[in-house]
């Protein structure tokens, strides 16, 4: 999953299961935890930032045609 990839559990975000119930306990957690909320809502955006752009996944995929071009 996409997800396990960006988050990690209580770092950059919670990674929820259990449907309804789950999210709804997690949300708890985060309106009862705002500093938590925050402090995982910045180091989202910095791994975003560090290593999800555009720009940067161009750079990847260039330097791996580049690397297959010359097999």
């Amino acid at each position: 999953p996409a997800q396990r990839e960006l988050i990690r559990m209580g770092q950059e975000g919670l990674l929820v299961r259990g449907g309804a119930p789950g999210y709804a306990a997690a949300l708890r957690a985060l309106a009862a935890h705002p500093d938590a909320l925050r402090r995982m809502g910045l180091a989202a955006r910095q791994s975003v930032l560090d290593g999800h752009t555009l720009d940067g996944n161009a750079r990847h995929l260039a330097t791996l045609l580049t690397e297959l071009a010359g097999r």
